[in-house]
């Protein structure tokens, strides 16, 4: 405001004041410091203009007085609301006032002219002054508050119009009468002091709902010349918003504070020359450092570790350029105990700058963030092990970005799933699979459904017709169609989860129809299928059941008797000693026919959690029918156990003469083979005598004298081999235990020249003991390696490996073992040339051969006593190959001979 501008202010509010205001000292508009101390005269009953400043300027007249009430008013208010009438009580009197800013954008800076005037008091001027006011004010009469006057502002806070204008404040605010604002103003005009408060909460009406509010409001006694109480002046300002707020800030604040608090905030304060000034007790822990230590000690003395970290010239340089500098998770080399310690800080070096313009030095601010750098590390390691987890997750996983559906981040599972190939990622879904559409699927519109209503979606067992290889499959999945939403609220992307079930689909299928199928079997089987349940005595069954054990009306003796042979189960558990199957047999007869039924039915005993049995279900059949064949079958039975007996005794009589002839022909097999054995070496023996006393031999005659000679070899091998053979039925039987390792050993001892001439390689797993004759054994083995040794391939290195699992009689039905018995089944697998899987029986036949004599050396026996070795210890072999890649040998031997 400039004094040109203060001038007119004068003139349109007193004009004959203008002159006096013109001629006064120009300093007081310019002089800032003029306006600091507030001084008050008033010249009464003349309104005044007062400005502030250390040496007051005021109304020159012959009536002015020091006014001290006035004075102690205005000096305690820290600002005025520019250019607005306020209202103002003391000692009785009324006065209005305004205040004028010099500089219009700093309103409420104290720096301007104050008009003051005191107003005179008769109802009507009392109205037009409050109705000035930019508060709520009023004025009550008499002890019976009666309002005798009230601005707009007082009637919208009572909600009420200016009817109510010379009525009792009880009457226009009923909802008084239980608050402390009645008995507040009848106090007044006993006391005739003042009253203020600030934030009082009063409940009124708005819009005819009871509301809570806040308000600041005095009462003042307006008092007449005897100094007794005529009327209350109330003024009062509407805080709810204002306490609102300090509530909500106040809360901020708290939770500021609370946060402040715990934080690992650091803050020094250093001069120009790198001399600590200030460091807070954050700042002392971060550094390990005393107050004593730091303060006023330049940087480098008082942290010597940190000189090389480069943190002095950061702070040099934001001192010569007056520019900020902040890093993150900086690493520090700090002592510690002793030793010096990594720590990582967030900082940020603020310079300290004059009004001048000159850098006095540097707030440093420091957070110790090591912690978070840990855990960041931390975070980074599982995220990579989340993804991991993700990528190999058993369920495909997959993102579908926007209405397109755009293909991203996919696991390998859910490639795998898709059949597609790997390159998936950035492509649309109907891209992929153009079946979706092609077959009029219902995926793409689900997921659709999903992006515009932001509804999780999830589905069991759904069918999806997917193009493997080419080929339209139709597989089934569970699914969830997650939503994912942005920052406003949109959905952007569709996360999916999916596992084929296709076999567990189809395994309740099957079970499905497997008990329709049972349901029809014993349907067709004449079953009666029933439960009892033991907690709650209650006894269901079948359609059958039901005919078998009840009457039309009543229940039957025979069902009663069922019932409490069940209830005795369940009362004496302890006989059942941890039954869960046993069988119950009784006899019914028919009421109406008097025919008798013989029941029998299979129970099985279901138990709970606590072993404690819970169900008792069965099957009962029928078997009167069965009963009545099984008499004749017993008589027939005892009819040809007599029969038996005449034929048992002369199959006795022929297995005497069986025995005798075997031994003759084993007796005659020895003898063929021992007399036929002595003319073949008689003959070798003279061929060879005679090849060396020819002294002229031509290629022919070679020949056949070596033909000779290799004819009689594999004729004294073959009756050899023919004797073994015939020795298998006739020689030792007593069995004992057998260590195959020590078997195995002894073999490959004996063919170790072989193995190493051919180069092979021979792996055995540890092997059992087993229960056998050893030497058939060894010639078991013997031969089957022998074998692998001999057929092995021209191009490679022989390999046999030799390894064994434990087998039941029942695991392998195609070869006759006993199903009560367990097995060793010894693998012999080599590499060599094999043979074609339809010769796989026929290579056990004796003097089978599948190559020519002249290609391998043998007999045609070898094979054909593994086989006969086998079935004398109650076990089998069999064999497969593919022609030109190896041959593998399954022998099965009892772990335990019975």
């Amino acid at each position: 405001m400039t004094k040109n501008d203060f001038i007119k202010l004068i003139a349109s509010k007193e004009p004959q004041l203008e002159a006096y205001y013109h001629n006064l000292p120009e300093e007081v508009f310019q002089d800032t410091e003029l306006f600091f101390h507030l001084k008050l005269f008033l010249a009464l009953p003349e309104p005044v203009f007062l400005v502030w400043g250390v040496e007051p300027y005021f109304l020159p007249n012959t009536k002015a007085l020091k006014y001290d009430g006035l004075i102690e008013h205005f000096s305690k208010l820290k600002a005025f609301p520019a250019n607005q009438s306020q209202i103002l009580l003391l000692e009785n009197r009324v006065f209005t006032f305004e205040f004028h800013p010099i500089d219009e954008q700093q309103p409420h800076f104290q720096k301007g002219i104050l008009y003051v005037k005191e107003e005179s008091s008769t109802d009507q001027h009392d109205a037009q002054i409050l109705e000035k006011l930019p508060v709520a004010a009023c004025i009550f009469s008499t002890k019976e508050l009666i309002v005798t006057a009230a601005n707009d502002i007082m009637l919208s806070y009572w909600d009420v119009g200016k009817n109510v204008i010379g009525k009792p404040l009880q009457q226009i605010l009923p909802i008084l009468h239980d608050q402390p604002f009645i008995a507040l103003l009848q106090n007044i005009f006993r006391t005739g002091e003042i009253h203020t408060s600030t934030q009082a909460p009063a409940r009124l009406l708005r819009n005819g709902m009871e509301q809570t509010l806040y308000f600041d409001f005095t009462y003042v006694p307006l008092k007449d010349d005897k100094g007794n109480v005529y009327a209350i002046l109330s003024t009062a300002s509407d805080v709810t918003a204002r306490v609102h707020l300090n509530r909500k800030v106040k809360a901020e604040q708290q939770q500021f504070l609370d946060l402040f608090e715990n934080a690992a905030v650091a803050v020094a304060v250093l001069d120009k020359n790198l001399v600590f000034e200030k460091a807070n007790p954050f700042y002392l822990s971060l550094v390990n450092r005393t107050a004593e230590e730091i303060i006023d000690r330049p940087l480098l003395e008082a942290i010597p570790e940190i000189k090389g970290q480069g943190f002095d010239e950061l702070l040099l340089d934001v001192i010569a350029s007056g520019k900020p500098y902040a890093a993150k998770s900086e690493r520090a080399e700090i002592t510690k105990n002793g030793a010096l310690q990594t720590i990582y800080v967030d900082f940020t070096f603020q310079p300290l700058v004059l009004e001048t313009g000159e850098i006095e030095g540097v707030f440093v601010i420091v957070t110790d963030v090591t912690q978070s750098v840990i855990v960041d590390a931390d975070n980074k390691s599982k995220e990579a092990t989340l993804q991991s987890i993700l990528e190999n997750a058993a369920a495909g996983i997959s993102l579908f970005v926007g209405r397109d559906l755009v293909i991203e981040l996919p696991n390998k599972k859910i490639v795998e799933l898709l059949g597609k190939g790997p390159d998936v990622a950035g492509k649309k879904l109907t891209e992929v699979m153009p079946e979706l559409l092609t077959e009029n699927q219902s995926i793409i519109g689900i997921l659709h459904g999903v992006f515009d209503s932001g509804i999780p979606y999830s589905t069991q067992d759904s069918m999806v017709k997917i193009v493997h290889d080419g080929v339209l499959l139709e597989k089934y999945y569970n699914f969830t169609y997650t939503p994912l939403f942005d920052e406003n609220k949109n959905v952007y992307a569709v996360l999916q989860v999916a596992i084929e079930v296709t076999d567990s689909v189809l395994a309740r299928k099957k079970i499905v129809e497997a008990q329709a199928a049972l349901e029809q079997a014993v349907d067709l089987a004449q079953l009666a299928t029933w439960q009892y349940n033991l907690k709650s005595s209650t006894l269901i069954g079948n359609r059958r059941f039901t005919d078998w054990f009840k009457n039309v009306d009543a229940l039957d003796a025979e069902y009663l008797e069922f019932q409490k042979f069940l209830e005795n189960i369940a009362t004496h558990p302890e006989e059942l000693q941890g039954k869960t199957d046993f069988r119950d047999e009784r006899v019914k007869i028919e009421p109406q026919t008097g025919k008798k039924r013989i029941i029998v039915s299979a129970v099985k005993i279901s138990y709970d959690d606590e072993q404690k049995p819970e169900y008792i279900s069965g099957t009962s059949q029928d078997v009167t029918v069965l009963r009545q064949k099984e008499e004749e079958l017993e008589k027939l039975v005892a009819k040809r156990t007599k029969q038996l007996e005449v034929v048992n005794s002369t199959l006795e009589q022929t297995n005497q003469s069986l025995e005798q002839s075997n031994k003759a022909l084993a007796q005659f097999a020895y003898v063929a083979s021992h007399d036929l054995q002595e003319p073949l070496r008689k003959i070798t023996t003279f061929v060879k005598m005679l090849a060396s006393h020819l002294t002229e031999k031509d290629s022919r005659t070679e020949i056949y004298i070596e033909r000779i000679i290799n004819s009689s070899e594999r004729m004294s091998n073959l009756i050899r081999d023919i004797l073994s053979y015939s020795q298998l039925s006739n020689g030792e039987t007593k069995f004992v235990q057998v260590d195959l390792n020590q078997v195995v050993s002894e073999i490959l001892a004996d063919f170790d020249l072989v193995i190493e001439q051919k180069n092979a390689v021979v792996h055995v797993t540890d092997l059992p003991t087993v229960s056998g004759i050893k030497i058939q054994l060894s010639q078991l083995f013997g031969n089957v390696i022998s074998n692998s040794l001999k057929y092995c391939h021209d191009s490679r290195p022989p390999r046999i490996d030799i390894s064994y699992t434990a087998v039941t009689g029942d695991q392998v039905t195609d070869l006759n073992l006993r199903a009560d018995l367990n097995y060793y089944q010894f693998t012999i697998r080599d590499n060599g040339i094999g043979f074609s899987q339809e010769y796989a029986e026929q290579i056990f036949n004796i003097f089978q051969r599948l190559h020519g004599k002249l290609e391998y050396s043998g007999t045609g026996i070898g094979l054909a006593m593994c086989r006969k070795i086998c079935e004398n210890h109650s076990g089998a072999i069999r064999s497969s190959g593919t022609e030109g890649i190896g041959a593998t040998f399954d022998i099965y031997l009892p772990a335990l001979q019975s």
